[in-house]
């Protein structure tokens, strides 16, 4: 008899030594993707799950198994959303089949509503629009571009007071710079730096 550990699963080989033969249970559920479902389903993470399985003193599986059986069970949900959204009567089957009677109730509210928007989607799909003539008008730029809320007159005079207070600051910045020299410190540096176009 040999032990092999995978996970939370303790797999136990016999070897029978008349006949050697090998029994190898597999109808059991896979305890690994049981405790990786109820960590997605909880919302904790694996450090989490690997610290309450320390202080019960549990054996845990790798990172890297963690990854590959949180895939497995991505693609399962994947599948059974497919699914459920696609057949006809999903809801209705499950419900069936565990309880043996005719489902009513809710569950045929919403696959009546689902039945609907699928023949809605199929019967008018929507299309999407496709802008040719947006991307080439510049609003900002070049003849098409929007006009000012100003005046021209007011427009040049804007112009002209801006570039004088440019000029007007960077002549002055080396005398700035020796004036504050501490520039993490003074307000006046900050402030007059907001005004400098550096490149």
């Amino acid at each position: 008899m040999g032990e092999k550990r995978e996970g939370l699963i303790s797999f136990f080989k016999h070897i029978c030594t008349i006949t050697s033969e090998n029994t190898h249970d597999t109808e059991k559920i896979n305890l690994n993707i049981a405790a990786t479902t109820g960590i997605t389903a909880s919302g904790i993470g694996y450090s989490q799950f690997e610290e309450l399985c320390s202080a019960i003193d549990v054996p845990v599986f790798t990172p890297n198994s963690y990854t590959k059986y949180q895939d497995q069970e991505v693609i399962k949900v994947g599948v059974q959303a497919v699914v459920s959204f696609n057949n006809k009567s999903a809801i209705s089957i499950v419900q069936s089949a565990f309880t043996g009677k005719c489902p009513g109730g809710n569950a045929v509210i919403v696959e009546r509503k689902r039945s609907q928007k699928r023949k809605i989607n199929f019967e008018h799909p929507k299309k999407k629009r496709i802008l040719k003539e947006i991307n080439k008008k510049q609003h900002d730029y070049g003849p098409a571009s929007a006009a000012p809320d100003i005046s021209p007159q007011q427009l040049e005079k804007a112009k002209e007071e801006f570039m004088k207070n440019l000029k007007d600051v960077t002549c002055h910045r080396n005398a700035i710079e020796r004036a504050t020299v501490l520039q993490r410190d003074s307000s006046e540096w900050l402030e007059l730096r907001k005004n400098l176009v550096t490149a």
